[in-house]
């Protein structure tokens, strides 16, 4: 079995602040970093410091060398990143009390054409899986061509957009999302963790679903069954990582026979190690390092 990651990869402008900026607003930063990112990126370090060979997809600019570089630092392999004419998609990340909100450009993101696609593609086959995310242009075309192989496919399907909504969802084997995406996704306003999961698993019976909730745990659905998993209590210094570390750690612990609720408590507690300390896919810790935590409770 193969894993295949393909999915942005980004250069993160990072700026804490006293408060998000507003409108006609001009602001000092209380500080500044520029780190590697992207959702893509990001879940692919988490998949390989959970334990995991994973392979990634996607494509830099003539700036992206840092991008390339760091996956390989991390032991991802880098065979199917291409260099686009785009400069690399890159982020502005405003942090503040450790939430965040972020604005990002895709450029070489949204460079993927059916000849990377059908040359990536080429190397896998039955059985092998596909993970991807929002941050590229094609996603129905990597479903479909993911569905074609016969592989298995994982979708992180965020950002939300109009584009995701004519993809061929109920193609995925696994989606992982939070209540923001979940809500769109199952066409609700406000409403509970509860009810968005329940209207998820009536429109994707056959899929297996996480959905993260941020202090509140995460909860899932796998074939008619839901489960519940509280937050670990921990000093919120960071959290932009929080989301990309519990998709890493969720599939290797599901993928490794760990039941639902076993993946949901080590996903959980990774993400709580990633929020306490600053930066994305740095913040992003060993396999050993949280399972050494869960020894009491599995």
């Amino acid at each position: 079995m193969k894993i295949l990651n393909f999915g942005s990869l980004n250069i993160d402008h990072v700026y804490h602040l006293e408060h998000f900026v507003t409108a006609k607003e001009t602001q000092a930063a209380l500080g500044y970093q520029r780190n590697v990112g992207g959702k893509g990126l990001n879940q692919s370090i988490a998949l390989s410091r959970a334990g995991l060979d994973v392979m990634h997809a996607g494509k830099i600019g003539a700036d992206g060398n840092i991008l390339k570089d760091f996956l390989e630092k991390h032991h991802v392999d880098t065979s199917f990143v291409k260099q686009s004419e785009k400069a690399s998609g890159h982020a502005i990340i405003q942090i503040v009390d450790g939430e965040n909100c972020i604005i990002v450009y895709g450029g070489a993101n949204r460079d993927i054409d059916q000849t990377m696609i059908n040359h990536v593609f080429d190397s896998f086959g039955p059985g092998d899986i596909l993970l991807a995310q929002n941050e590229i242009n094609a996603i129905g075309t990597l479903l479909r061509k993911a569905r074609e192989k016969d592989m298995r496919i994982i979708l992180n399907p965020s950002p939300i957009n109009e584009e995701l909504f004519s993809c061929p969802l109920s193609f995925c084997e696994m989606m992982i999302l939070n209540e923001v995406e979940g809500a769109a996704l199952a066409h609700l306003k406000e409403c509970s963790y509860e009810t968005i999961l329940h209207a998820l698993a009536q429109q994707y019976p056959q899929t297996h679903i996480v959905l993260t909730c941020g202090e509140n745990g995460a909860r899932a659905y796998l074939n008619g069954k839901f489960y519940y998993q509280k937050a670990y209590k921990a000093e919120v210094i960071d959290s932009t990582c929080a989301g990309d570390t519990f998709t890493g750690f969720y599939i290797k612990a599901f993928l490794h026979g760990y039941s639902v609720q076993q993946a949901l408590s080590i996903a959980c507690r990774a993400s709580s190690f990633s929020i306490q300390k600053k930066g994305a896919a740095i913040s992003i810790p060993l396999w050993d390092q949280v399972i050494f935590e869960e020894k009491g409770e599995l």
